[in-house]
């Protein structure tokens, strides 16, 4: 796992028979394996303990557990859109989300275009990404701040 270049995380949590405690849930996904975790803490120690002092990048959402693994010198932190689109999802009957629901589907359609044109994780990719997906993305940000 450490060795993995690009990784995606979560953690959920859930509760065990018998036990008053949350136990924690932590999944680490790359292209090669997907590694389970089970934790009685939902801090720091576990991202710690899989990645190590790996480099790389690293979507996770915005839980500080991941702070111990993307800083200065290990993982480069990006954000996972899903957890925004779920947030926004959820408050679909107000008329506003409708704007904010497009934005997100354009830009999955991006990344759906760059796989079915076989060039993920290509200089292609990054260069659709920078014409297509950021002009979209700053649409989205404008939208998050208006309606705040």
């Amino acid at each position: 796992m450490p060795n993995a270049y690009r990784v995606h995380a979560d953690m959920t949590t859930f509760r065990e028979q018998n036990n008053p405690q949350k136990t924690y849930l932590w999944t680490f996904v790359t292209d090669d394996i997907v590694l389970y975790r089970y934790a009685t803490s939902r801090g720091g120690e576990t991202p710690r303990e899989v990645l190590k002092d790996s480099t790389g990048l690293l979507t996770v959402d915005q839980h500080s557990g991941y702070n111990a693994v993307s800083v200065p010198g290990n993982r480069i932190r990006g954000g996972c859109l899903a957890h925004a689109r779920r947030r926004i999802f959820e408050a679909r009957a107000l008329p506003e989300t409708e704007e904010a629901m497009s934005l997100i589907r354009d830009l999955y359609l991006v990344e759906k275009r760059a796989k079915r044109d076989g060039i993920l994780h290509s200089p292609e990719h990054l260069l659709r990404r920078k014409s297509e997906s950021r002009p979209l993305f700053a649409k989205l940000l404008l939208w998050a701040r208006k309606h705040r």
